[in-house]
């Protein structure tokens, strides 16, 4: 559920990418913990 502004950053939307990276790392955590 998370564009690739949460790879890579995008001028002015800081906040906008760091959300997206929480998202992909929480959904990462959580794989690891059902594998």
């Amino acid at each position: 559920m998370a564009s690739q502004a949460g790879r890579r950053g995008e001028p002015l939307v800081a906040v906008y990418c760091a959300s997206k990276a929480a998202v992909i790392s929480l959904t990462q955590s959580a794989g690891l913990n059902l594998y």
